[in-house]
């Protein structure tokens, strides 16, 4: 058997021991896609410093009144409504969002898992 016969061979074992768990792996990366595009709607929407982690209420979305604004912020205060969100809060936010079983640390370890097995079947 050639070099490209045992390359497909490989690939071809890969792809049925594997498909089930890439499937389920598409599926949730969308459900995670959906519930960032979410929560992003309650995110302050701005990089510079402490704004970065601000979040309207309960992960809602604020009125066009209640937008975050860090020019004006300075001069006439944040609008109520709006805090300071940990990491910790956000992912567990996006967990319940996605809902079911997912865990965005358990998704983020079976991603790491798969991508070593698929460098693995490369080398």
């Amino acid at each position: 058997m050639g070099p490209l016969a045992e390359i497909t061979k490989l690939v071809l074992k890969y792809r049925t021991e594997h498909s089930g768990t890439f499937d389920q792996m598409l599926e949730s990366s969308a459900k995670l896609r959906d519930a960032c595009r979410n929560v992003q709607r309650s995110w302050s929407g701005s990089f510079a410093g402490w704004h970065g982690s601000m979040y309207f209420g309960d992960f809602e979305v604020p009125t066009v009144y209640q937008k975050f604004s860090g020019e004006w912020g300075g001069i006439n205060g944040i609008p109520e409504g709006w805090n300071e969100k940990q990491p910790e809060e956000v992912k567990e936010k996006l967990d319940e969002i996605v809902g079911g079983e997912f865990s965005c640390d358990a998704f983020e370890d079976e991603i790491k898992i798969f991508r070593k097995e698929v460098k693995e079947l490369r080398d």
